[in-house]
C-alpha cells in the first residue's frame, strides 16, 4: 500500500499511522485467531469476522516499511525533544520550590499554630480602633498610627471607594481614634486585628464576598486566611506573600509541564503501536523482496 500525494508532513505522518494501524490490526494474533479457508487454502479466515485478507495484501503492506522505518525516527526524536523540554520545565519547577522551602517561612501556607512557633522576624506592629458614624474599623499599621489614619483621609479625599473612604466621605472625615494593642511581629498583629475585629463587631472591616477565604487583612509579608481544618471547624492560617509570588510564577510552568506528559504519553503510544506494526511486517519484507528478485 504505498503512500499517495499528501499536503504537509503532519497528513504524512497521518497516513503512515493509518497504514501501519491497518497492518497491526490485520496481524495482530492475540486480537484474532487466524484459520486456514478450507475451501480456499490460499486465503485464510479471521474467526469472528468474516472478511477473507489475501497474504498478498500483506506483502504490499510491507513496502511502506522503510516508510514506517522513517516515521518511527521521526517520532522518537519528537519524543527526545519532548522529554527533554519535560525535564527542562521539571527543574524550573524544582528550583523555585527548592527557593521557598529556603526562605525563612519555608512553605506558601501555614496554618497559624504552626505559623507563630517559627523564629518570626520582629517587626512592630500596632493595633488602632476607628469609629466613624458610629460604626468601627480596625486597623494594623508598621508605621506611626497617625501617618496611617492621614493615608486613610487621602485615600478618602481622593475618592477610594473601600467601606472606610465612603464613611468618612459621608461623616466629612470626623471620627474617633484609639491605640489598641503593639505586637512584635506581623502574623501577631494580624491575629489580634482579627480578634478585635470580632471583638468590637467592626462592620467597616467586612471583606468583599469575592475575596473567598480570604479575610482581607494583610500585613507587608503575610496575609491572613479563614479555611477549614480536617475536623470541619475554621481555623486561621498564614500565606507568605513573597513565597506565593514565586509559586504562582510556576503554575505557568507546571501547566506546560502537564501538556508535554500528555504529549509524551501519546507519542510513547503511538511508538509503540509502530514497532509493533514494523515487526509484524518484517517477514512480509522479506518475502517481498525474494519476489522482486
Amino acid at each position: 500500500m504505498p503512500f499517495g500525494p499528501v499536503n504537509s508532513r503532519k497528513e504524512l505522518r497521518a497516513e503512515r499511522l493509518k497504514v501501519a494501524r491497518e497492518a497491526l490490526e490485520r496481524l495482530h494474533e492475540d486480537r484474532r485467531i487466524m484459520l486456514i479457508n478450507p475451501f480456499e487454502p490460499e486465503k485464510f479466515l479471521i474467526r469472528g469476522d468474516s472478511t477473507l485478507y489475501d497474504p498478498t495484501d500483506y506483502k504490499s503492506l510491507a513496502r511502506s516499511l522503510p516508510e514506517m522505518r522513517e516515521l518511527l525516527q521521526e517520532m522518537e526524536n519528537e519524543l527526545q525533544g519532548k522529554l527533554e523540554k519535560s525535564a527542562s520545565k521539571q527543574s524550573e519547577i524544582d528550583q523555585i520550590e527548592s527557593r521557598i522551602a529556603q526562605t525563612d517561612f519555608g512553605v506558601v501556607e501555614l496554618d497559624i499554630s504552626n505559623a507563630l512557633r517559627l523564629p518570626l522576624n520582629k517587626i512592630e506592629c500596632t493595633e488602632f480602633l476607628l469609629e466613624i458614624g458610629g460604626e468601627i474599623y480596625i486597623g494594623l499599621s508598621q508605621i506611626p498610627v497617625e501617618s496611617t489614619i492621614s493615608n486613610l483621609l487621602h485615600q478618602s479625599n481622593n475618592g477610594a471607594m473601600d467601606r472606610v473612604s465612603i464613611q468618612l466621605r459621608r461623616f466629612g472625615n470626623i471620627y474617633k481614634f484609639k491605640a489598641l494593642e503593639t505586637h512584635q511581629t506581623e502574623i501577631h498583629g494580624l491575629v489580634g486585628q482579627f480578634i478585635s475585629i470580632n471583638k468590637y463587631s467592626a462592620s467597616l472591616n467586612k471583606p468583599p464576598l469575592e475575596l473567598g477565604k480570604d479575610t482581607g487583612l494583610q500585613t507587608q509579608n503575610y496575609r491572613l486566611m479563614e479555611k477549614l481544618n480536617s475536623y470541619g471547624e475554621k481555623v486561621l492560617s498564614v500565606v507568605s506573600i513573597k513565597n506565593e509570588k514565586m509559586k504562582i510564577s510556576t503554575l505557568a510552568n507546571e501547566k506546560d509541564l502537564s501538556n508535554f506528559q500528555i504529549e509524551i504519553q501519546k507519542i510513547e503510544g503511538e511508538i509503540s503501536e509502530l514497532n509493533n506494526s514494523i515487526a509484524k511486517l518484517e517477514p512480509y519484507e522479506a518475502q517481498e523482496l525474494a519476489g522482486d528478485l
